[in-house]
């Protein structure tokens, strides 16, 4: 007893100090930890996936693959030779059933061990949620949770759907695609004078959000404004300039009869704008 009492009180020590050490690593490298959280979610996906293709392939009795494995098995485990009529009594297949519990339950332990460290990705990792979603394996695909909704303290993060409209079955391009689209020798330019205007500006952070995300593509001054009224900013900035250049309205604008003869699709080709 008391070696058991010692033994004991020596893994719960090196328990402590695994997790000493790991919250050290946490702390001192947090993109390396980071880096390792994703390593070992892919390790734990893969053999999740391997596991379900076994499965799917021991579903058929009469399918020649799992015939051979499951006489292979029998032989193994009997004492007597197998005659070749073997799956003819169900008993023959105890055996298989022995393996496919044993498939379930590593899934299970696999499972609550891949959800301990996606909760630990999306406590780190803001961008957790769109790393998933296009990445080739995710919850969903793996079959799990399907009839749970996942409840979180953290904020509503809405203006993600600002850089992936995607998110919610939208086809266009984010803020910084846009962006990226801008003709080539203009970029730099328009990098140096980016206002944000529109309700969706008062979003708190979005302009450090769009200045990191721009950061990371391009390697130039960044100069990113707030309209000081982003609500009406461009209603008031129409109205000044229709009021400035109301004479040459029509040079930079197009009438309703123009919009109803040709529609949005080809305007740009058959009125170009002075500037």
């Amino acid at each position: 007893m008391h070696e058991q009492a010692l033994l004991k009180k020596q893994k719960n020590q090196e328990f402590k100090q695994l997790q000493k050490d790991a919250n050290k690593f946490k702390l001192e490298e947090p993109e390396k930890y980071l880096q390792m959280l994703y390593e070992k979610r892919d390790r734990i996906v893969l053999s999740i996936q391997e596991r379900k293709k076994l499965q799917q392939e021991m579903n058929s009795r009469n399918s020649r693959f799992n015939q051979k494995r499951i006489q292979t098995l029998a032989f193994l485990g009997a004492d007597d030779k197998v005659e070749d009529d073997f799956g003819k009594d169900d008993k023959d297949w105890e055996i298989y059933r022995s393996v496919t519990k044993e498939i379930d339950s590593a899934d299970e332990k696999s499972k609550y061990k891949l959800q301990e460290i996606e909760q630990e990705l999306k406590d780190l990792d803001p961008d957790f949620e769109i790393k998933i979603l296009k990445s080739i394996a995710n919850v969903h695909q793996l079959g799990m949770n399907l009839s749970q909704v996942q409840l979180s303290v953290d904020r509503v993060r809405c203006q993600e759907i600002y850089f992936y409209p995607n998110l919610i079955g939208v086809e266009q391009q984010g803020l910084v695609d846009m962006i990226k689209l801008s003709p080539k020798g203009l970029d730099k330019l328009l990098l140096q004078n980016i206002i944000l205007t529109g309700g969706g500006a008062k979003t708190q952070g979005i302009m450090q959000r769009l200045q990191k995300d721009l950061i990371s593509e391009y390697d130039c001054p960044i100069d990113i404004k707030i309209a000081s009224d982003p609500v009406f900013g461009t209603w008031f900035g129409m109205k000044n300039f229709a009021n400035k250049y109301q004479s040459m309205l029509s040079q930079f604008s197009i009438s309703i009869d123009d919009y109803n003869e040709i529609g949005t699709q080809k305007w740009e080709i058959f009125k170009q704008h002075p500037f």
